[in-house]
């Protein structure tokens, strides 16, 4: 409506200059008219006018509620104290509005909460790593330790028999012959270990190279067994082999796993004095299994479940129990398969050994 009809006007950010402009209604001389105006809550004061300058002009009003104030005088300076009054609200903008100023803390607390996680995160993250650090310094050279525990063994032979053959008056070929023998014999499981090494190194870091093909496993198998039956019945023990009817084939490396088996049916001769050794090959819809079963001694004092799991977790201790290298290494062929290694305590004696490999890796395993 008419501004003269107003008492209140609403200006928005848009409206950041406007003017006002007034007249006073005595008109015998309005040239001799007098004003005097004041906006409350931005003048401190009234500021006085005359008829010439009867117009006022505003900018950058903050936002807030105003009282725009005007009075006037006659020729006579007879003033009229009552005067007019305009209330001005002025409306801060969008982003200045109470739910703006609340959806910034808003962002603000969120944005400080995200930063103080990420924080936390970072920190654990840091202190995680640096725990592996330190974890892997340790494993690594507890893993020297125990090799160089094992290699200490054949080294020492091949040293006592090379002084004994340095030694003046041995005369007797026999036994330079048989010194002899056992020194090329301890070479052969010095470089042995030495080989064991390198392939765990090489499959720890990725760098061993897997020939994955289709094969059956029963043939492998009853071949290990033929190989080693001799070296067993020299120690009384009785080695069976038996293979479920219809096997499928099974995709998988033959030089890995044929060391791999090798080295179980090894450990079982080498912890049975006299008994029995069953080797069995099994399938389920999705499985081979290889059991090596013997009636030995076992692994004293340990508990087999929990050796592997923590050779599984990078536990390098698994060396130093009486298995060697042998077993790692196992560990991680059938590891690199997909497959499991699984150690159990027979009920009456002995250990079973149990090769777990799925008939078919999946893709990235055969990538590799």
């Amino acid at each position: 409506q008419n501004i003269l009809f107003t008492d209140s006007l609403t200006l928005t950010h848009r409206h950041y200059v406007f003017a006002l402009e007034f007249a006073g209604l005595h008109f015998a001389e309005p040239e001799k008219n007098r004003y005097a105006y004041q906006l409350e809550n931005f003048d401190t004061d009234w500021v006085e006018t005359d008829a010439r300058h009867r117009r006022v002009q505003y900018s950058n009003l903050r936002p807030g509620h105003y009282t725009f104030r005007v009075r006037a005088s006659n020729k006579d300076g007879k003033w009229n104290k009552e005067g007019v009054a305009l209330q001005l609200t002025v409306l801060p903008p969008p982003w200045k509005t109470w739910w703006a100023m609340g959806l910034y803390a808003l962002t603000l607390a969120v944005g400080l909460g995200a930063g103080l996680r990420w924080q936390q995160q970072r920190v654990e993250r840091e202190r995680e790593i640096s725990a592996r650090l330190r974890e892997v310094d340790r494993l690594k050279d507890e893993f020297l330790a125990n090799t160089s525990h094992e290699l200490r063994t054949p080294i020492a032979s091949i040293m006592a028999y090379s002084e004994v053959l340095n030694t003046e008056g041995m005369a007797d070929p026999e036994d330079q012959t048989k010194f002899i023998d056992v020194i090329h014999q301890e070479a052969e499981k010095l470089t042995e270990m030495v080989n064991k090494v390198l392939a765990m190194s090489k499959m720890e870091s990725g760098q061993m190279l897997f020939n994955f093909a289709e094969n059956q496993l029963e043939e492998l198998v009853r071949m290990q067994v033929a190989m080693w039956r001799p070296r067993a019945e020299s120690k009384d023990i009785v080695m069976t082999y038996e293979a479920e009817p219809e096997l499928r084939p099974t995709v998988y490396d033959e030089d890995n796993i044929r060391e791999a088996v090798e080295q179980l049916i090894d450990n079982a001769i080498k912890y049975t004095e006299s008994g029995t050794i069953k080797v069995r090959v099994s399938q389920d819809d999705s499985e081979t299994w290889i059991r090596i079963e013997d009636s030995g001694r076992g692994i004293e004092g340990q508990d087999l479940g929990q050796l592997l799991e923590n050779f599984g977790r990078g536990d390098q201790t698994a060396t130093g129990h009486g298995l060697g290298l042998g077993l790692p290494l196992c560990y991680l062929i059938v590891k690199a398969h997909s497959g499991e290694l699984h150690l159990e305590p027979n009920q009456q004696k002995g250990t079973t050994a149990s090769i777990v490999l799925p008939l078919r890796p999946p893709p990235d395993a055969m990538a590799s």
